[in-house]
Parts: C-alpha cells; sequence; structure tokens
C-alpha cells in the first residue's frame, strides 16, 4: 500500500516561518538606514537653499539671522562674516530614531559650497559622500 504525501510537516513550516522573520528582521534595518539618509538629504537640501542669501550677506560683511523650519528640524544660519555656518537640528517628533535631536553644521564658503563641521553629531554613514 502506498502511502499519499498530504502537505508539510510542522518542522518545514516552522523552519519557513523562522527564515521569513530573519530576512524581515535584515530588511527592517536596511530600511532604516534608507530613511535616515533620505532625512539627511532632505536637511542638507533645505541648508542649500540659505546658501544664496549668506553669500549676499557675506558681501555686506555679515552672515545674517536666516532660518529655514522643514519637516524633520530647522537649519539656522550663524557665524560671523566671512566664516558663516548653517546648523541643522533634527526634532524630536518626525525624525527618524536614529536623527532625533542629532545636528548637521555646515561650513558655508565664500564661494556658497558647504562642507561638514565640527559641530555634526550624525553618524557619517547617513551624509552623502558628497558632503564629507
Amino acid at each position: 500500500m502506498k502511502k499519499h504525501y498530504m502537505g508539510f510537516s510542522l518542522i518545514e513550516l516552522l523552519t519557513v516561518i523562522a527564515i521569513i522573520g530573519i530576512l524581515a528582521a535584515m530588511a527592517f534595518a536596511v530600511y532604516q538606514t534608507y530613511i535616515a539618509r533620505t532625512q539627511v538629504t532632505e536637511a542638507i537640501v533645505q541648508a542649500g537653499g540659505l546658501k544664496p542669501q549668506i553669500v549676499i550677506n557675506v558681501g555686506n560683511n555679515t552672515c545674517g539671522t536666516d532660518s529655514s523650519l522643514g519637516t524633520y528640524g530647522v537649519a539656522v544660519v550663524a557665524g560671523t562674516a566671512p566664516d558663516c555656518t548653517i546648523t541643522y537640528t533634527f526634532n524630536t517628533t518626525k525624525a527618524t530614531a536614529i536623527l532625533k535631536s542629532k545636528v548637521i553644521g555646515f561650513d558655508v564658503g565664500s564661494s556658497g559650497s558647504l562642507s561638514l563641521n565640527s559641530d555634526t553629531t550624525v553618524d557619517r554613514i547617513y551624509i552623502p559622500n558628497s558632503i564629507q
């Protein structure tokens, strides 16, 4: 008499569920990194929007007192001409947990270029290589 195979065993099903769980955990970590990089990029774009006014203000021997409120934080201009800075501080409500209350500090060059300064507390892995 032949036995007919009637489905999967419990061990096979548990193995598949364990594999799916491991893959989901890895995907979640990668997704969080992606979200953090996206929010950092938005901060850089927002800070970049303040550059033209800073360049104009440096011509008048001041950095100005501009600021820009974004979705994930606020960018503030500070410093004394010609050493102007932009500091972007992530808020604690909408920013991802990796970035909450973290800061990205930029030095603004005379041509309007941005470079990171020592005020930066965001991990470098989330900042694009073009800024570092």
